[in-house]
């Protein structure tokens, strides 16, 4: 089942298209969607998404947040805006601050808080195995499940949405269960991707239009959204991890007085156009890649990229021999109906080329086939 969503900031129901996002099924989720731009307040998101229920059942299932063994083994990044994110809370905050972490994964976030001296901190996240790795890695305390309204969140002082909002389905909603059982007085932190800063940093293609991400904010646009709910800004900036990603940290305190000033996010719109126009010219430059290949190949990598590729390049109209990952959440699962094999027990015909389908990744997974012995076979498109 496939919901048209109205403008999550304004109610609006007009919209114009920028993008129309095409992407190979996971198993039996479609996770295919429309970019579009509200013609009234300027908010960019995504339309004709899959219904709430299923996208849950989706991060339940093909969680790759909960499958780490050490903190080497997390992202650069993440460890990054982690580290970044705690330096801006604990300028704001006592250590003495009781910390809630909503979506918290396996607990970075938490930890960095942590070594500054914060002690009350507890997080919820909906990926079963979070739990197990928080207390091993960390010593914290982090439950599975989602929030809803039974969760009281009346005894914390700090409420942490860290790359939250921008894969919340019904963003008012969401943000009302908070608000209705917080304290005034008390904070919340916000990160989530710089959408009218997409345009500065195309680096993967269509890499900000994941299979999960389906808000796009800017500024003026995340500071309507909260004013909304009874929040007001104490601090706002930019933060770039890694390979050109660009984020929005955002902390507010909540003093229950909704406010809306009506303002026109137009930074968005500009923003996401000149992000479609540089990946056209990125996807025709893969798809001369992928033209000089024979029409057998395998994939290494079934992440979003390979789904957008399957839909979106050349990569239509080869033979994919086979597809393999190391996430253990995808291994017998399908992407296009193609089984997606385990990575360490890869095995291919010599001749068929095997394609790197990963940017961040690109350079440890050749790596890794060399060492397998594909030297000679190796396609990259970065």
């Amino acid at each position: 089942m496939r919901c048209s969503r109205n403008c999550p900031i304004c109610s609006a129901e007009s919209k114009e298209l920028v993008f129309k996002n095409k992407m190979a099924d996971l198993g039996s989720f479609d996770l295919s969607y429309d970019v579009v731009i509200c013609m009234k307040c300027g908010f960019v998101f995504a339309d004709n998404i899959i219904d709430e229920q299923s996208l849950h059942e989706y991060y339940r299932t093909y969680s790759k947040y909960d499958i780490v063994s050490s903190i080497e083994a997390v992202p650069l990044h993440t460890r990054q805006s982690a580290a970044n994110c705690a330096a801006i809370v604990s300028s704001h905050l006592p250590p003495e601050t009781r910390v809630i972490d909503i979506g918290s994964s396996i607990g970075v976030f938490l930890n960095e808080l942590k070594q500054t001296g914060f002690s009350n901190l507890y997080g919820i996240d909906p990926a079963p195995a979070c739990s197990k790795i928080a207390r091993t890695l960390f010593d914290i305390e982090v439950d599975c499940g989602f929030l809803t309204s039974k969760v009281d969140l009346h005894d914390y002082d700090l409420i942490v949405l860290s790359n939250i909002l921008e894969h919340i389905t019904d963003l008012g909603s969401f943000l009302a269960i908070i608000s209705s059982t917080l304290k005034k007085g008390a904070h919340l932190f916000i990160e989530v991707p710089a959408g009218d800063m997409f345009f500065k940093e195309t680096t993967e293609y269509m890499g900000e239009f994941s299979i999960e991400h389906i808000n796009y904010f800017g500024v003026k646009s995340l500071e309507r959204l909260l004013g909304q709910h009874g929040f007001h800004m104490t601090n706002s900036s930019y933060a770039t991890y890694g390979k050109g990603i660009i984020t929005i940290d955002f902390l507010c305190v909540f003093d229950g007085i909704s406010r809306d000033d009506g303002q026109r996010d137009s930074n968005l719109k500009e923003s996401m156009v000149r992000y479609v126009e540089t990946n056209r010219s990125i996807i025709r430059r893969i798809d001369q890649v992928l033209g000089c290949l024979s029409d057998k190949i395998a994939i290494y990598g079934a992440g979003s990229h390979t789904a957008r590729l399957l839909k979106q390049s050349d990569l239509q109209s080869k033979t994919i021999v086979a597809v393999v990952d190391n996430n253990p959440n995808l291994i017998g699962k399908t992407i296009d109906a193609a089984i997606i094999e385990d990575a360490r027990e890869f095995g291919c015909l010599p001749d068929v080329p095997v394609l790197i389908s990963s940017y961040n990744y690109q350079e440890e997974i050749r790596k890794i086939l060399i060492d397998k012995g594909f030297e000679e076979t190796i396609v990259t498109v970065y």
